[in-house]
């Protein structure tokens, strides 16, 4: 017999909507809230990318904006409804007794026994979820859904079996990114300490008194992304240009926009006019382009 579901690794996925699985926005404050009730309110700006930032301070329910109504839960999985895609999506495994959210972000929670939230929770990163959201907005300047619209979103779902297989596969995944993460910034403090000491020593001089200090004399529209040169800006990369002003060993550095970012390159360039370009080194160049590229910003 043919069937229309989705099979993987010979297991039957479900193509199902949300609202088959989850609730959302089950729990709210009511109009019999006591006035004298206190709370820390969760906001949009408290949320970016998979992160709380937790308020410290309480709230009394008639001191508090008249969006902070929804009541936090462990487990659940809070989606901002304006600009999704940029505020991003968070899932609550804190402390939820004194926590509200507000309405502006729609709050799904677990029909228990069908769904692992976890699996939700990853499927909202998925490029496919990112596309369906951003075809629901509404608005130009700041887009939004519906909450409700959110019930209606589909997506691909496993047993509860699998769905737990799959978590605990990505769950191994965060843990080895999160050591490898910390295994870098101890990486970075060691090498911040070992430049420290390498490139600081006894002998004090003016940047001036070892090289050439010029500006670039063109305007940033002359920059042409098809054009054969390097062209220096101040901004984080550089662009092109179909022509040159300086051929030299240089270390260009920005003097707005990306203000004191060091870039280095030897040969034809082009020149912003607020960016400054240091040559004819009386000094290593290989010695002062680091120093400056950790030190100078």
């Amino acid at each position: 017999m043919k069937t229309n579901q989705p099979q993987k690794n010979n297991i039957q996925w479900k193509n199902v909507r949300i609202k088959d699985v989850a609730f959302v926005n089950k729990n709210s404050l009511g109009n019999d809230t006591p006035n004298d009730f206190k709370f820390k309110y969760i906001d949009l700006s408290s949320v970016n990318n998979r992160q709380v930032e937790f308020p410290t301070e309480y709230i009394k329910y008639n001191e508090a904006p008249s969006r902070a109504r929804r009541i936090a839960q462990k487990g659940d999985i809070i989606m901002a409804t304006v600009r999704p895609n940029l505020l991003g999506y968070c899932m609550v495994d804190f402390d939820t007794n004194e926590y509200i959210y507000s309405t502006g972000f729609a709050v799904i929670e677990n029909k228990k026994d069908l769904l692992n939230n976890y699996f939700l929770f990853s499927y909202l990163f998925s490029k496919k979820f990112q596309d369906d959201i951003s075809n629901m907005l509404v608005g130009s300047s700041y887009p939004a859904i519906n909450s409700f619209d959110v019930l209606n979103l589909k997506f691909d779902l496993p047993p509860l079996p699998e769905q737990n297989r799959i978590v605990s596969v990505l769950e191994t995944w965060d843990k080895s990114i999160e050591n490898l993460n910390k295994k870098i910034e101890i990486k970075k403090q060691i090498k911040k300490g070992l430049m420290q000491d390498l490139l600081t020593g006894n002998e004090v001089v003016k940047l001036g008194d070892i090289c050439d200090i010029k500006t670039g004399k063109k305007d940033v529209n002359e920059g042409n992304p098809n054009g054969k040169y390097p062209f220096f800006t101040c901004a984080k990369d550089y662009t092109y240009s179909d022509n040159y002003s300086f051929d030299t060993e240089a270390i260009l550095i920005a003097g707005n926009g990306e203000v004191g970012n060091c870039l280095y390159y030897n040969g034809k360039f082009e020149a912003y006019q607020r960016t400054y370009v240091l040559s004819n080194f009386k000094k290593e160049v290989m010695y002062i382009f680091p120093y400056l590229k950790y030190f100078f910003q």
